[in-house]
C-alpha cells in the first residue's frame, strides 16, 4: 500500500512540469483502458495508480483553469457582485482583498478575483456582499530567472483576475450578516483586536500572524530577517504551532484526567486527552482561517492524534505517507508549495535520522540534535527552491522556536481568549506577548545583520542537487551505517561548483521584466552592472527586491561594480534601495545624484568610459552640466565588445534623440536597442531609429499597461527597417550573449523556455 502512495505521489508531481495541460477526456480514457488491464495483469497496477494520481491533480487543475476573464472585459469599468472573501490588506492609502463574485458584468459567474481599493476605501467586512465597479486584467506576473511566479501563486488560491475598484456611486453594500463567512468574521474581529491593542508596536503583524494566520501586516524588512535567519516557518501557522499547541492540550487535560477516579474509569486519560487535543487543533485551524499550511498540519496531526485514540501501532514511516495521501486527496495542488516539500522532508528527515537512536537522554540535547538534523536535512531543498540557506538558522530556531511556541503563541491565543471578555486583562497579557517577542526580535535582527549570515547559491546543476542529496542521506544516516563519513565527500561538488558566466570579451545583457518600468543587467567576466531598478509600488513591494536582487543571487552575484539609474521616475529608480540595501553596490552613476543620500552617488555624463574585461562602456547623453530634464535627462548607455552592442535609453524622447544625432550619431549604430520610453510615440523618431540601425529592439512595458505601450506607430516604425521585436510581456526575461567573434543571435526568452500550464492560462 504504501509503495503505491509514493506512486500516487509522482504521478501528481509529473504534472507540474507540463507546460499545457492535457486534455482531460483522453486521459480519463487512457485511466480506464489501464484499470481494465490492471485487473489482469498486476504488473500494470503501478502505472493504474500512477495515472490515478496525475488525472487528480490534472481534474483540479482544469476545474481552477474552466474560466478565464474574457478578453473583451479586460481593461474596461465593468460591475461585479459577490463577497469579501478574505481578510482585507490595509495599507495607508489602499486596501487588498479576494473578491467571490457571483455576477461579472450582470452574468452569473463564480469566481475568485483579487482587487485593490484606493485612495478614499471603506471600512470593509469579511463576508459582506457588496456590488463593485472594477477594473480587471487576467493573471499576470513577471517572469524572471530566480523571481517569484506570482501567476502560480494566483492560480494555487484560485484567483482568475487581478484588478482595481473604481471610485463610483455605484460601489455599496448588499447585505452584512453573520453568517456569510462566520469563521472569517470571527478571524477579522481578533485581528482588528490585536491591531487596536498592540497599536503602532513594531510586531503587531506578527503577533496577528500567529493568531489568525494573518501575514498582511509583516512588513519587508521584518520578512527579510526572517529569511535571513531561517524562522520565516515562525510566522506560518502550521505543524510547529498547531503541534505544539495540540502537545499542551493533551498534557494538560491528560494531567487534570489521571486526577478524577470518575473520568478515569469511563474513558481512559491518553484517550481523552489525544481528542481533545484534536479538537484544539481543529479549532486553531480554523482560527487561522484553514490555509493551505493549516490543513497540512491539521492532516499530519489528525493521522498521529488517532494512532492514540485507535490504539494502533503504527510506524513513523507509514502515518508520514498515510498523511501524505490525505493532503494530495485534498488538494492534489499542495506540490506546488514550497512549504508543502519543507513540512514533510523535515518530518522524513527526522524519521530517518533518528531511526534506532530513541534512546538518547537529555531532552535539551534531543531538541539541540533535532534543530541541527533539520537545518542540515533541508539544505537541498532551501538552495533548490529559495536558492539561499541560512548559515544561522540552527542558532536562530534552537532559540526562537522554544520562545515563540511555549510562550508567545500561548500567550496570545489565551490573551485574544480573555480580551474577548475582558478588555483590560487580555491587553495586559497581548502587551507582554508583544514584549516577548520584540525581546526575541532583537536577537534574530542581530543574527540577520551579520555579512556572512546567507549562504547565496545557485543550485541549478541537476547533479549537484543529486550530489547534495547524497551527501546529506549519508551524513545524517540512521544508526548501523558505516560509511557516513563518504557524506563529506558527496559535499565537494556543491562547494566547488561555479555557475556559468560570461568569458573575457563576452557581453551577457538581460532586460529583466519587471513590469511596466525598466531594469537591466550587463555582465562581462569579472564585472556587473545593474542599469536601472524598476519600480516601487509600496513600502513593502518593489522590484529591485524581488526581481533584480534575486536574479544576481541566482548566479551567486552578490556584488555589483556599478548601478546606473538614467533618471528619477519610480519606474526607474524605485528599486534601487532595496537593491543597496542587500547587495555590495560599489559605485553608483545617474542623472539625479541628489537622490542618493551622503554625496554617494556620481553625475553621468557624455564622454565617460571604461573597459571592462575587453568590453567597452560608454555613456552618450547628458553632456555635463546639460539643462536636460525628467525624461530628456537619462543617462544613454553604450556597451560594446567592438563589433556586437547595446544601447540602453533610459526615458529619452525626441529632444534628446535629436540632440545625440546632432553631436554623436557616429556612436549612435547598435545590434541590440532597448527603446527609448518603453516604446511610446514621443521617441523612437524615424530619425533616431534609421541612426541606431537596431538588429534587435526591446520593449520593457508591462502587460496591459495603461499607456498601451509600445505604441502601434512605433513598432511599425522598427518593423520598416527590419527590426526583430520583442517584449517583456510576451518573453519574461530577455537575455542576449554575445561576443566579437560571433554575430549576436536570438536571445533566450525566458518566459518560453520555463513556462507552465498556470502560466499560459
Amino acid at each position: 500500500m504504501y509503495f503505491y502512495i509514493l506512486i500516487f505521489f509522482i504521478g501528481i508531481t509529473f504534472l507540474q512540469f507540463f507546460s499545457q495541460l492535457p486534455n482531460l477526456f483522453w486521459v480519463l480514457l487512457l485511466l480506464t483502458v489501464m484499470f481494465i488491464c490492471s485487473l489482469f495483469f498486476k504488473y500494470l497496477k503501478i502505472i493504474f495508480v500512477f495515472l490515478l494520481g496525475f488525472t487528480w491533480c490534472l481534474s483540479c487543475a482544469h476545474r481552477i483553469l474552466e474560466w478565464s476573464l474574457p478578453k473583451s472585459l479586460e481593461g474596461r469599468y465593468i460591475t461585479v457582485i459577490g463577497y469579501i472573501a478574505s481578510l482585507p490588506q490595509i495599507e495607508e492609502h489602499w486596501e487588498k482583498f479576494t473578491f467571490a463574485t457571483d455576477y461579472i458584468d450582470n452574468k452569473p459567474q463564480k469566481a475568485k478575483i483579487q482587487l485593490s481599493w484606493y485612495g478614499d476605501y471603506p471600512k470593509i467586512g469579511i463576508g459582506d456582499k457588496w456590488q463593485l465597479l472594477v477594473k480587471l486584467k487576467r493573471p499576470h506576473g513577471s517572469m524572471n530567472p530566480g523571481g517569484f511566479d506570482y501567476e502560480r501563486y494566483l492560480f494555487q488560491n484560485e484567483i482568475r483576475a487581478t484588478g482595481y475598484v473604481k471610485s463610483s456611486s455605484l460601489n455599496h453594500c448588499l447585505s452584512s450578516h453573520w453568517y456569510n463567512y462566520p469563521i472569517g468574521r470571527f478571524r477579522q474581529y481578533l485581528e482588528r483586536g490585536i491591531y487596536q491593542v498592540l497599536h503602532n508596536r513594531q510586531l503587531q503583524g506578527v503577533i496577528a500572524a500567529l493568531v489568525v494566520g494573518s501575514r498582511n501586516g509583516i512588513s519587508a524588512d521584518e520578512w527579510q530577517v526572517f529569511r535571513n535567519t531561517g524562522t520565516s516557518h515562525l510566522v506560518a501557522i502550521s505543524g510547529l504551532h498547531i503541534g505544539l499547541i495540540s502537545g499542551f492540550i493533551f498534557l494538560f487535560i491528560n494531567f487534570i484526567w489521571r486526577r478524577i477516579p470518575y473520568l478515569t474509569l469511563r474513558v481512559s486519560a491518553p484517550l481523552a486527552a489525544a481528542i481533545g487535543a484534536l479538537i484544539g487543533a481543529l479549532i486553531y485551524s480554523a482560527i487561522a482561517g484553514f490555509s493551505v499550511p493549516t490543513q497540512r498540519a491539521l492532516v499530519m496531526i489528525t493521522v498521529f492524534t488517532s494512532v492514540l485514540i485507535f490504539k494502533r501501532n503504527i510506524r513513523p514511516w507509514s502515518a508520514l505517507l498515510i498523511a501524505l495521501l490525505i493532503v494530495l486527496i485534498i488538494n492534489p495542488l499542495s506540490t506546488l508549495s514550497a512549504g508543502f516539500w519543507l513540512s514533510f522532508a523535515a518530518v522524513a528527515v527526522l524519521i530517518y535520522t533518528f531511526s534506532g537512536r530513541l534512546g538518547v537522554t537529555g531532552i535539551w540535547w534531543k531538541w539541540g540534535r533535532a534543530q541541527l538534523v533539520v537545518m542540515f536535512g533541508l539544505m537541498p531543498l532551501c538552495l533548490l527552491l529559495f536558492r539561499q540557506f541560512s548559515l544561522v538558522s540552527f542558532i536562530a530556531n534552537v532559540v526562537a522556536i522554544p520562545i515563540v511556541g511555549f510562550i508567545v503563541v500561548p500567550l496570545s491565543l489565551v490573551g485574544c481568549l480573555i480580551w474577548i471578555i475582558s478588555s483590560r486583562f487580555g491587553t495586559w497579557v497581548l502587551l507582554f506577548a508583544e514584549k516577548v517577542m520584540s525581546l526575541l526580535w532583537l536577537y534574530l535582527k542581530w543574527l540577520s545583520a551579520q555579512h556572512w549570515v546567507v549562504w547565496h547559491h545557485a543550485l541549478v546543476n541537476n547533479w549537484i542537487l543529486v550530489t547534495t542529496t547524497i551527501a546529506v542521506l549519508l551524513l545524517l544516516a540512521p544508526k548501523g551505517i558505516s560509511i557516513r563519513w563518504l557524506g563529506i565527500i558527496w559535499f565537494l561538488p556543491l562547494i566547488f561548483y561555479k555557475p556559468m558566466g560570461p568569458k573575457d570579451g563576452e557581453v551577457w545583457f538581460t532586460l529583466l521584466d519587471v513590469g511596466q518600468g525598466l531594469a537591466s543587467v550587463v555582465r562581462t567576466e569579472h564585472h556587473v552592472l545593474i542599469y536601472d531598478t524598476g519600480p516601487k509600488y509600496n513600502d513593502n513591494f518593489d522590484t529591485g527586491r524581488v526581481v533584480v536582487v534575486p536574479f544576481l543571487h541566482n548566479f551567486d552575484i552578490n556584488d555589483v561594480d556599478m548601478m546606473v539609474i538614467s533618471h528619477g521616475d519610480n519606474d526607474h529608480i524605485g528599486g534601487a534601495a532595496s537593491v543597496l540595501s542587500m547587495l555590495n553596490v560599489k559605485q553608483i552613476m545617474t542623472s539625479v545624484p541628489e537622490r542618493f543620500p551622503n554625496n554617494r552617488a556620481g553625475h553621468c555624463w557624455a564622454g565617460k568610459s571604461w573597459q571592462w574585461d575587453g568590453v567597452t562602456f560608454s555613456f552618450l547623453s547628458p553632456k555635463l552640466n546639460s539643462d536636460l530634464k525628467g525624461n530628456d535627462a537619462s543617462c544613454v548607455l553604450k556597451v560594446t565588445d567592438g563589433v556586437n552592442s547595446v544601447l540602453l535609453t533610459g526615458d529619452i524622447e525626441a529632444l534628446t534623440e535629436h540632440i545625440l544625432i546632432k553631436n554623436n550619431h557616429q556612436n549612435l549604430k547598435s545590434t541590440i536597442l532597448v527603446a527609448p520610453h518603453h516604446g511610446s510615440n514621443s521617441s523612437s523618431t524615424i530619425s533616431f531609429i534609421n541612426i541606431v540601425k537596431p538588429e534587435y529592439v526591446l520593449f520593457p512595458v508591462g502587460y496591459s499597461n495603461r499607456f498601451s505601450f509600445p505604441s502601434n506607430e512605433v513598432t511599425i516604425r522598427y518593423k520598416i527597417i527590419h527590426a526583430i521585436q520583442f517584449d517583456t510581456v510576451n518573453s519574461g526575461a530577455i537575455t542576449f550573449m554575445f561576443n566579437n567573434k560571433d554575430k549576436v543571435s536570438l536571445p533566450s526568452e525566458y518566459k518560453k523556455l520555463f513556462t507552465h500550464y498556470w502560466n499560459s492560462s
